[in-house]
């Protein structure tokens, strides 16, 4: 796993599974240095159920608030010049839970750059849903499912997907709720065998093969997760019956390795 972090120090996958490895066997130091990568690839992490239960979660939130500030080293570490650096700021903020810092950079990031990818006003729909105002977050969350159902612009990162479903779950949109919690399960599910697998076995799946399915939840975040509950319930009489026990099975997967059990 370490040379598989190595090959791909992009996959936010290998991060979380490595982190998890190295906490396991008792190396905390790079566990730490394992888990603050992944949350410096997708900052929402910190809010996640798998990362809020690590031991290391306090310092793992510390190295993230310090890594919002360390803008001189973004562009080496990330490989590419981050133009727009107030708008990573804002999410690392949002994640932290720094709201009216996340709105400000947010602002500051539309003003100067008049953003068009869908996932910018996901990210501004859920901070409006945090900051209370519903009505607003509701607005947007309507008009990026309509996009996406559309495919005007399609919304593909399943942690987006499941917190647009949660606003509009939580707003009575039951039916557009459902589509995006299913699209995001969907997405989950693929992102382990077109890059996880390969990248650390270097073959295609095996099907009895427990590796990619080591930490599949680790885009559920905290305040969605009573969202999945009803995405479960519902998908249990909608879907045919093996589509159903799949995605009850993946459910069940929630708290990470740990508590796993597979049935082959």
């Amino acid at each position: 796993m370490r040379h598989a972090a190595e090959s791909a120090p992009r996959n936010t996958m290998i991060w979380i599974n490595l982190g998890w490895m190295e906490e396991k066997v008792g190396d905390q130091t790079l566990a730490l240095t394992s888990y603050i990568n992944a949350v410096r690839l997708s900052p929402l992490l910190i809010k996640s159920n798998f990362i809020r239960k690590s031991t290391l979660y306090p310092k793992i939130l510390t190295g993230l608030c310090e890594w919002m500030e360390a803008e001189d080293k973004w562009d080496a570490w990330y490989e590419n010049e981050i133009i727009d650096k107030d708008f990573w700021r804002g999410i690392i903020a949002l994640s932290l839970s720094e709201t009216d810092l996340a709105i400000q950079n947010l602002n500051a990031s539309r003003d100067h750059y008049e953003p068009s990818n869908i996932n910018f006003y996901g990210y501004y729909a859920y901070i409006k849903q945090i900051n209370g105002d519903r009505q607003s977050a509701l607005r947007l969350a309507q008009d990026i499912a309509l996009f996406d159902q559309e495919g005007i612009q399609s919304l593909e990162d399943p942690c987006l997907l499941s917190i647009i479903g949660s606003i509009l779950h939580s707003n009575g949109r039951n039916d557009e709720a459902y589509r995006l919690f299913l699209k995001s399960y969907n997405v989950q599910n693929k992102l382990s065998e077109i890059y996880y697998y390969p990248t650390v076995h270097g073959q295609e799946m095996d099907i009895n093969d427990i590796s990619p399915l080591l930490i599949q939840s680790y885009y559920i975040l905290k305040d969605t997760n009573d969202d999945w509950d009803w995405f479960i319930g519902q998908a249990q009489q909608k879907e045919d019956e093996l589509t159903e026990k799949r995605i009850l099975r993946w459910r069940n997967y929630l708290n990470g390795i740990s508590e796993l059990v597979f049935i082959r």
